[in-house]
């Protein structure tokens, strides 16, 4: 299994959450879903046509795919995320480790008290945080909504790299769950 050193999710975590409250009964379902699905990863798309678009304006984005990968107890899981947008080149790669417990309002739209808070990062060699994203999965994990900062860095440039903005109709996306080999394309973002 790819994962990040420990040094860094645990030097990430530690500034970004405080003290995430942990085995919160009936709060965390990723444990239970990793299990049923008999694997450490789940893999979430959305894709998004012209009519959908148009009728949420100043959206960009075409579409979302998403993997999350997680430790045995399910505590501490790794986001990655592809978005592809309307006039860039590439897509737009995004790696963040991500541990459950409070959420504390980091994010305003995400309205639960209780979640996955992540921290992207640039590199597996970078400490420099490149923003938050928060996660929500439906208890049956059919469904992973995503929740942004603003900006967010993307994985493998360099930092001081500039921080993708996002528009608001851009920060929230609900993905439904998928094959996990929809997800292979997401393997080199995270990797050591």
């Amino acid at each position: 299994m790819r994962q990040f050193s420990l040094l860094v999710v645990a030097l990430l975590a530690g500034a970004a959450l405080q003290t995430p409250a942990r085995g919160v009964p009936g709060g965390n379902p990723l444990p239970a879903l990793l299990k049923q699905a008999g694997g450490p990863t789940l893999c979430f798309r959305r894709d998004y046509d012209a009519a959908h678009r148009q009728s949420h304006k100043g959206q960009r984005t075409i579409s979302a795919l998403a993997s999350l990968e997680a430790d045995q107890s399910g505590e501490t899981a790794w986001l990655r995320v592809r978005l592809v947008q309307h006039g860039r080149t590439r897509p737009a790669d995004i790696s963040a480790a991500c541990e459950w417990g409070d959420t504390g309002g980091l994010i305003p739209a995400y309205r639960k008290k209780q979640g996955f808070a992540c921290i992207a990062v640039f590199s597996t060699s970078s400490a420099e945080e490149a923003g938050t994203v928060l996660f929500d999965l439906a208890p049956d994990g059919n469904v992973l909504s995503l929740y942004f900062d603003e900006e967010i860095g993307l994985w493998g440039r360099p930092a001081p790299s500039p921080m993708l903005k996002l528009r608001p109709a851009d920060r929230v996306f609900r993905l439904t769950r998928t094959k996990a080999a929809a997800c292979s394309a997401l393997e080199v973002i995270g990797a050591q």
